[in-house]
């Protein structure tokens, strides 16, 4: 019966070992395999950082001494303006931008009976320099590097405050907002509040001083800077940029956007 017991005991410790040692063979293996899965999922990371593309965007209002153009579309009288975009390289690699859009993106009546499109002829007037000559995609930006452009960008006006803009000027200088070639951004201004409006038809309280021909002052209140808004209406645009590697990169804007750094 001892021995019996014995010889009991003696398997049990036989077993209970194997068992043990097992355990630990698993375990090591088990322990081999999770190092592998992380070690393949941080090097999938670094990888993923590596080829990872970030863009800050700023966008800017037009300048006081930009350029304007008015013309004439297919029912539609539209003014050009200028507005900058800087585009910042903040990721470590570098970075090609090989095409963009250009879309009105608020909905609202400009007019009785008019709502604003999304996408008209002659919106988008392309990319310029802050020498005036045009800038061409692809835009290449090196890691930790900047990009200035210009982008022209064509808005419709509302038709009864136009007029009532040309007769202010035509009244000045004999011609037609259409005819000038040398408009500014702050020329523009003072015809809005001479005209007691903006471009878009919303209300403009001010006053003007003309010191000579070629010197003109003025300061002035608007309403205007909630382009959801329907009662002071003025169009938001989104500019999507895409890069070579198939990522997207968006920036809204408009003309009573405050500057954000």
């Amino acid at each position: 019966m001892a021995a019996n017991k014995k010889n009991r005991n003696s398997n049990r410790n036989k077993g209970q070992n194997q068992e043990q040692k097992w355990l630990k063979e698993n375990a090591f293996s088990l322990l081999a395999i999770l190092i592998s899965v992380l070690t393949f999922g941080w090097t999938i990371y670094q990888d993923l950082e590596k080829n990872k593309e970030e863009i800050t965007i700023n966008s800017f209002e037009p300048s006081e001494s930009s350029k304007i153009s008015f013309s004439h579309g297919p029912k539609k009288n539209l003014i050009t303006l200028e507005f900058g975009i800087l585009l910042s390289n903040t990721s470590d690699n570098t970075i090609s931008l090989i095409d963009h859009r250009l879309e009105q993106t608020t909905p609202f009546p400009l007019q009785k009976g008019f709502n604003y499109p999304n996408n008209y002829g002659g919106m988008d007037n392309g990319f310029f320099e802050a020498n005036g000559t045009e800038a061409s995609m692809p835009f290449v930006i090196k890691s930790g590097e900047s990009k200035l452009v210009y982008i022209k960008t064509a808005m419709i006006t509302n038709d009864n405050a136009y007029k009532k803009i040309n007769n202010v000027y035509k009244k000045e200088t004999g011609n037609d907002l259409s005819s000038a070639q040398k408009l500014t951004y702050s020329d523009l201004e003072y015809y809005q509040v001479k005209a007691e409006t903006d471009i878009y038809g919303n209300k403009v309280e001010g006053d003007t001083i003309q010191v000579s021909s070629e010197e003109k002052t003025y300061y002035y209140s608007t309403d205007t800077h909630n382009p959801y808004d329907t009662g002071d209406p003025h169009p938001t645009f989104l500019l999507i940029f895409k890069s070579a590697k198939g990522n997207y990169f968006k920036e809204e804007y408009n003309q009573y956007k405050m500057n954000q750094f």
